[in-house]
């Protein structure tokens, strides 16, 4: 049996076939056998399986699904592949260079790491230094650029790192780490839902979690290429609300992993805070712009949307559902107005930046 490579490359891809080829040719020059490339095409109808097939490498580990899995399933697929002691999940538009290959090897090399289940890296814009977001901490907005930090194993790590990452990109995690029983369970169903962020964020109650101030990827297509109005295809965009599944599966998770009930709140407050500001920034710059507003009217729907009805809603559902969750809670009570009390604070901030003004801020 073959020794397994010191780092996976896990790439789920669908319909870039250009693109992805291009960018496996510049990661394919790094001369390491300490690699493994695994690229699943999710039954692209484009040119990408006959131009994946064309490179003759017999690090490159590629399939083509018979019919179309949807990311969740193609995510699923690609990381069971993988056969590296460390897996690097990497989304098909962005670059990993030669070069970065070689400072990964390096990074995972280093016996000081070896106790660390998850690491996190820069992702890097390829037009500027480091403009693709993580999320707002309640002050600024955080870029993928971190501090070099390490966070003991449990609730420190899952603290500091869980949750925040959710882009797919940049992200290491020791395959012996990952719970392959919760990743087995994911379908087409959990379309809702990022797995990036559970496998990273479970695999940091395995093991220790660092971050690196080391660039791990160039983001190659810019984040606002496409208009986000052309996705626009429904009312669920438009609503705070659109983002729930994804809130609840994360709250559940947080209540799960995390001990310290101080942490606990802190991160179910960061994570309401997120999908608060998420929920409104498309909205929110939709009603700002005139151009976007008669195209969404006259293209996407025939009717408005009351933003602070959705604020509402969502608020009332997640503070509903936060506390069910801490219902057999000791102190039930005590822990309940300490959240809703951490919650207000991000509600009113976020309102605030959006410049939603509403006539009695919900409990």
């Amino acid at each position: 049996m073959k020794t397994p490579p010191l780092i996976s490359i896990c790439i789920p891809t669908f319909n870039r076939g250009n693109l992805i080829y291009s960018n496996l040719s510049k990661l394919l020059q790094y001369t390491g056998r300490d690699l493994e490339v695994v690229v699943i095409d999710d039954a692209s109808p484009d040119n990408t399986a006959e131009l994946l097939e064309s490179i003759a490498d017999p690090r490159l580990v590629f399939e083509r699904n018979e019919s179309n899995l949807n990311f969740v399933g193609n995510f699923k697929k690609v990381l069971e592949r993988a056969r590296g002691d460390w897996v690097f999940t990497l989304s098909d538009e962005d670059v990993v260079s030669a070069e970065i290959v070689k400072r990964l090897a390096n990074l995972l090399s280093d016996p000081g790491n070896r106790d660390l289940a998850v690491i996190l890296g820069n992702i890097r814009n390829d037009e500027g230094p480091y403009p693709y977001y993580a999320y707002h901490n309640g002050s600024d907005y955080v870029p993928y650029k971190y501090e070099s930090r390490r966070f003991a194993r449990g609730d420190e790590a899952v603290g500091a790192l869980g949750f925040h990452h959710k882009y797919i990109s940049g992200i290491l995690v020791r395959r012996d780490c990952i719970d392959w029983r919760i990743l087995g369970a994911y379908s087409r169903e959990h379309s809702g839902i990022a797995p990036q962020v559970d496998v990273y964020t479970r695999a940091c109650a395995k093991g220790g979690g660092a971050t690196v101030d080391l660039d791990f990827c160039i983001k190659r297509v810019a984040r606002g290429q496409k208009s986000f109005i052309d996705s626009a295809s429904s009312k669920s965009y438009k609503n705070p609300k659109n983002r729930m599944v994804q809130f609840k599966y994360y709250i559940s998770l947080a209540h799960e992993l995390i001990k310290d009930y101080e942490v606990k709140f802190r991160v179910m407050a960061a994570i309401y805070g997120y999908y608060i500001d998420e929920g409104t920034y498309g909205w929110h710059r939709i009603l700002n712009t005139q151009a976007e507003t008669e195209y969404l009217f006259n293209v996407v729907d025939d009717e408005g949307y009351d933003l602070k009805s959705g604020v509402r809603e969502f608020h009332s559902e997640a503070v509903s559902f936060i506390e069910s969750v801490l219902s057999s809670a000791p102190n039930e009570n005590t822990h309940i107005d300490r959240l809703r009390s951490l919650i207000g604070d991000k509600l009113v901030y976020f309102l605030g930046k959006r410049g939603i003004a509403l006539e009695k801020t919900p409990d």
